[in-house]
């Protein structure tokens, strides 16, 4: 058996591995099968998907392709392995408009430095009054991260960005220094998207004009990092910002 994590990624790549190697089974793992590239030999190479029947039944669900996404992940709250997250939606020209702020939500977010003000405004709040100790936030621009890192640490909040122009042992550094609360807020353009593990994370931040809609895929990903619960090493409750 191969077994691919990740597996929307690379769908030609693997196509051409998998032709070179020997094997009976192909399993491939992933969240957002809907993110992959091609459609057609996504579908061709994982064209059987695995639906746990007897885990579902013992939990009194009937399987259905159609709701398997939704009955696993309430069955997996339940169990503790996935956190229980609470989503909380912030419109981005309200909140500049409290703190005072020039900001056109029409116009790109990352291009206004009153963005990374409101990001660290934010971060601030789910800090100091909601209890949060580990905090990402998620934006779209390198500048936009480092400036609210910036802001951040002038408020007494450890803070830093992190981004792929970094080296990895920085990187790695950076994340390490969370999961210890050395650091207590890390911005992130798309590096912590998927692939990473930090399950101590109890709060995020997504701040990002494209992930408008919480049945976006890149959402999907995204909350993902803070989903972790007790019996996977994590959390019981995540807290969730979303900016729009």
């Amino acid at each position: 058996m191969i077994v691919c994590d990740e597996a929307h990624h690379g769908i030609a790549e693997q196509e051409r591995v998998y032709s070179k190697i020997g094997h009976k089974q192909i399993l491939g793992l992933t969240a957002t099968p809907e993110l992959n590239k091609d459609n057609v030999k996504f579908n061709k190479i994982y064209r059987k998907m695995l639906v746990p029947k007897d885990y579902l039944s013992k939990h009194g669900k009937k399987p259905k392709i159609s709701t398997i996404s939704q009955d696993m992940k309430s069955i997996l709250v339940k169990e503790k392995f996935l956190s229980t997250e609470t989503i909380v939606k912030f419109f981005a020209a309200h909140e500049a408009d409290v703190l005072g702020l020039t900001f056109e939500s029409s116009k790109p977010w990352q291009k206004q430095p009153s963005s990374s003000m409101m990001m660290a405004e934010l971060s601030k709040k789910m800090y100091e009054e909601n209890n949060c100790k580990r905090i990402l936030v998620f934006c779209q621009e390198i500048d936009q991260a480092r400036l609210c890192a910036g802001i951040l640490r002038d408020k007494g909040i450890r803070a830093a960005a992190i981004y792929s122009g970094l080296k990895r042992i920085e990187r790695n550094s950076r994340l390490d220094g969370l999961s210890t609360e050395h650091f207590n807020v890390l911005i992130s353009v798309d590096i912590l998207r998927e692939g990473v593990d930090i399950p101590l994370v109890d709060g995020i931040i997504v701040f990002r004009r494209n992930v408008s809609e919480e049945s976006d895929p890149m959402f999907t990903q995204i909350i993902g990092r803070g989903l972790r619960g007790p019996r996977s090493g994590g959390t019981e409750e995540c807290l969730i910002w979303h900016v729009v």
